[in-house]
């Protein structure tokens, strides 16, 4: 993940199926850096609330991306992130959510952020996951 900034990630929904495994690899790459959120444990955040949303952002202080490993009723918790020039990565691929987030792209440039949505599992981030284990070990057609 390039950043204009150094900072923290924050995982949304970081406890769940989808999220424990990104936290996990995020983790991996960045020790240290990576906190997971959900609206019961660990940064506690609710993407139905984007108000509240934008003041864990504000709380936080250092957070230079968020990944939404969760639906959100709306494009408010990207909106809160897009606003502060926080980066944003979404896994979801709903249209109504994905034209809600296409219509801050204003916002976006103006804070200097970048968002990148629908990634998904599958081809999205499983896709990023084998470039960069790819990387790891030098290629598939390598043997031990």
């Amino acid at each position: 993940m390039t950043t204009a900034k150094q900072g923290r990630v924050l995982v949304v929904g970081g406890f769940g199926a989808v999220g424990a495994t990104v936290t996990a690899a995020l983790d991996g790459w960045f020790p240290g850096r990576v906190l997971p959120g959900g609206r019961s444990r660990g940064v506690r955040v609710d993407v139905g609330d984007p108000e509240g949303f934008g003041r864990v952002l504000d709380g936080l202080g250092d957070v230079a991306a968020v990944v939404l490993c969760v639906e959100p009723p709306g494009p408010g918790a990207a909106r809160a992130c897009l606003e502060r020039g926080v980066h944003l990565v979404d896994v979801g691929a709903t249209p109504r959510l994905l034209d809600g987030v296409a219509a801050l792209h204003g916002d976006a440039v103006r804070a200097g952020a970048t968002a990148v949505l629908s990634v998904g599992l599958a081809p999205g981030l499983t896709n990023l996951l084998a470039a960069r284990a790819h990387e790891e070990v030098g290629g598939a057609d390598r043997t031990p």
